[in-house]
């Protein structure tokens, strides 16, 4: 990952955790489309007995426009005027009533089935997690929802169709999440969910599950911390039993950890990439308490050299080579590819949590399974707490 410096705000960008696996791996570095709107906005919580009157006063006194609230977990994101970020900044901070204020951070985006590049490229990768074995057990239930809160899912993809509920674009502000232009939430939803033993394409990890589309990031693959946070709450409101995070930022953001912990106390599993920053630096949501944080294996089931490793880091499951969808305007023929990194990894592990959740398991006892059950590979507890994510031991444990 690079980091690239903004002029006129503290924000960090984070690269993208999955990067295209074709001769080269390919990180898409851009910058973002930023107007001074957005390098002036706030994240400001209250305490919760502020009233919305008193605030609403303060933002008056303070010439600050509100731009958006997140009512659950109780957020406003404001807009400054007359001042500087750093001025403003500082003021909220002395306040009392104000539980947290912090900048708006950016973000870039971790049976034997008959489809045609099971064989080929995805024998290796789900038999290191015993996959085949797992699917004996139970393939998921259609009544379980993982969130892909990512790029957008492209729902018409022949591998994924009616696989998909269409859910929200908080880039484009509308009900349609299906425009994946970067092509990074199809690919993690085709590995976590794609029609399996119907002769194309590739083996999801956990077939008969629901993927519930959350758009958060934009074509060029950068998000706001407040987006994100936003594509959390929806997807926890709107029946996720798993959320998938392939995101991460070197620098944390409280609006993400009350978004985090929100999930969590709903009872939703959230799975977060470590990132790719060959750090052991934690990365974030992944380092949350609350968030079960992975890093990405290859085929000798050795640490990926670009994975994030570390006391904050959890599980581990393959990241490397692996075969899913992309949109089909960027290959009609034949919208598949390989890519790497701890992106496809998480998205690795959101499929075991959702065969899981399938077979009733609380968001507590998935954690559990999925740590306790790992396989301890070569690097578990240096680069890893528990092992390599192994679904027919995890389905076996509270068996």
């Amino acid at each position: 990952m690079k980091h690239i410096k903004h002029w006129y705000s503290l924000l960090l960008v984070v690269v993208l955790i999955s990067s295209l696996s074709l001769s080269d791996s390919l990180t898409v570095q851009a910058t973002p489309n930023k107007t001074t709107t957005e390098n002036e906005k706030l994240i400001v919580k209250f305490k919760k007995e502020v009233s919305s009157e008193q605030k609403n006063s303060l933002y008056q006194q303070k010439n600050a426009k509100v731009i958006s609230r997140n009512s659950q977990i109780g957020f406003e994101v404001i807009q400054v005027q007359g001042q500087s970020v750093q001025e403003a900044l500082q003021e909220y901070r002395k306040m009392p009533n104000v539980e947290y204020v912090e900048t708006s951070k950016v973000s870039q985006a971790v049976w034997t089935p008959n489809d045609h590049y099971y064989s080929s490229n995805q024998t290796a990768p789900l038999k290191k997690m015993q996959i085949p074995e797992a699917w004996d057990i139970t393939r998921g239930s259609s009544d379980t929802v993982v969130a892909v809160v990512d790029s957008g899912v492209q729902s018409n993809h022949p591998d994924l169709k009616g696989k998909v509920i269409p859910g929200y674009d908080f880039v484009q502000n509308d009900n349609d999440p299906s425009n994946d232009e970067l092509g990074h939430g199809t690919h993690i939803a085709g590995t976590i969910a794609a029609q399996t033993n119907n002769g194309i394409g590739v083996a999801g990890v956990a077939p008969n599950v629901k993927v519930l589309s959350v758009r958060v990031l934009d074509r060029n693959g950068y998000s706001y911390s407040e987006v994100i946070a936003n594509g959390i709450t929806y997807a926890v409101d709107h029946g996720a039993k798993v959320i998938n995070l392939s995101i991460a930022m070197s620098i944390p953001a409280e609006v993400l950890e009350d978004a985090v912990n929100y999930a969590w106390n709903k009872g939703v599993v959230v799975i977060a990439g470590a990132g790719n920053s060959t750090t052991s630096e934690p990365y974030y949501p992944a380092a949350y308490p609350n968030a079960i944080s992975v890093a990405a294996t290859d085929s000798n089931d050795a640490k990926w050299s670009r994975s994030n490793y570390g006391t904050t880091v959890d599980v581990a499951a393959p990241g490397v080579d692996i075969m899913s969808t992309v949109p089909t305007n960027w290959a009609p023929e034949d919208p598949y590819t390989t890519k790497e990194g701890t992106s496809m990894a998480t998205a690795n592990v959101s499929g075991v949590a959702a065969l899981l959740a399938s077979k009733g398991l609380s968001s507590t006892q998935i954690r559990s399974a999925l740590e306790e059950s790992a396989d301890k590979i070569p690097g578990t507890g240096e680069y890893w707490k528990f092992g390599r994510v192994n679904a027919y031991k995890a389905l076996l444990h509270f068996r």
